[in-house]
């Protein structure tokens, strides 16, 4: 229960019912520090990790098209070259 309790919260869906119980149950400063505290680390923390990472992954895929793009562009103007060379 305490793990799916967690994961509602940090979903972000359904989370207000799960603050109320608590409230209920504990003192409201405790309930709302903990809720506080856990969608700022697990929500917000989380999604801009996941978007770090997201980012670096393009990044890197990016990287190998101009390595690979690069490499073509070089042999296409050395023909190139050649070519105005023998037509001269």
């Amino acid at each position: 229960t305490s793990i799916f309790t967690v994961y509602e919260a940090a979903s972000q869906e359904g989370w207000v019912f799960l603050m109320y119980r608590a409230i209920d149950s504990f003192p409201r400063w405790r309930s709302y520090f903990y809720f506080i505290t856990l969608i700022f680390f697990l929500a917000w923390l989380v999604k801009n990790v996941f978007i770090a990472v997201i980012i670096e992954t393009f990044a890197e895929i990016r990287v190998q098209f101009q390595q690979m793009w690069g490499s073509r562009s070089s042999t296409t103007s050395t023909a190139t070259t050649q070519v105005q060379l023998s037509h001269s």
